[in-house]
């Protein structure tokens, strides 16, 4: 199942590193949800969706996994 985890990254204008440390990760299970290799747990997204929101975006649990259109 693939993520938006890398633009939610690039919309809060946040390195890898300091999203990791805000969602206390490290780098690489920020990297490994990126890339794809790995994906978040539920309580992991919602303290993104919590941190996206604090930081004035409109994050939903819905817009972290992106849809298969087939």
């Amino acid at each position: 199942m693939n993520n938006n985890i890398q633009t939610i990254r690039q919309n809060l204008n946040m390195s890898r590193r300091q999203l990791a440390e805000l969602l206390g990760l490290t780098v690489q299970a920020i990297a490994n949800y990126e890339y794809g290799t790995r994906n978040p747990k539920i309580k992991i997204c919602y303290r993104l969706i919590d941190l996206a929101q604090r930081s004035g975006l409109d994050l939903k649990l819905e817009d972290i996994y992106m849809q298969d259109t087939a």
